[in-house]
C-alpha cells in the first residue's frame, strides 16, 4: 500500500534511504493528528509508519493511545531501526558555551546560517 503521506509511504522512505543516502533516524509527525487517520486507528498508524521505515513514532496528543500502543503493538523488530536511534546518542559530552563559541566549525556554520537568512 502506498500513501501520499510521507511517514506512511515506502516510496518516500526508500527515496530518503536509497536516492539521497540518508542514514539517520526518521521521525514521524504526531500520529495523533487527524490527517494521520488515513490509515486507520493508532495501532495501524504506528505499524504502517514503522513498516514504511520510520524509526521514531510520535504520539503527542493522545495519552490513551500511547498506553494502547505500548500494551498491544508487537512489531517484528528490525535491528536497523535500533542502530539508527542509537546513533542519535552523542559519542562525546557537549561542549560548554565558551568552548563552542571559539570552535571554527561552529563559527562557520553560524556564518552560513546568517548568509542564508540575508
Amino acid at each position: 500500500m502506498d500513501f501520499n503521506t510521507a511517514v506512511f509511504s515506502n516510496k518516500w522512505i526508500d527515496y530518503l534511504r536509497n536516492d539521497i543516502k540518508f542514514e539517520g533516524a526518521v521521525f514521524t509527525d504526531d500520529l495523533s493528528m487527524q490527517g494521520a487517520g488515513v490509515v486507520g486507528g493508532m495501532l495501524n498508524r504506528v505499524d504502517t509508519a514503522y513498516r514504511a521505515g520510520c524509526d521514531m513514532l510520535i504520539v503527542c496528543n493522545s495519552p490513551e493511545d500511547v498506553g494502547k500502543v505500548l500494551a498491544e503493538w508487537h512489531p517484528e523488530i528490525d535491528p536497523a531501526h535500533g542502530r539508527r536511534v542509537a546513533a542519535l546518542i552523542p559519542a562525546a559530552p557537549p561542549r560548554d558555551w565558551p568552548t563552542l563559541q571559539s570552535d571554527p566549525v561552529y563559527l562557520a556554520a553560524k556564518e552560513t546560517i546568517v548568509g542564508l537568512m540575508a
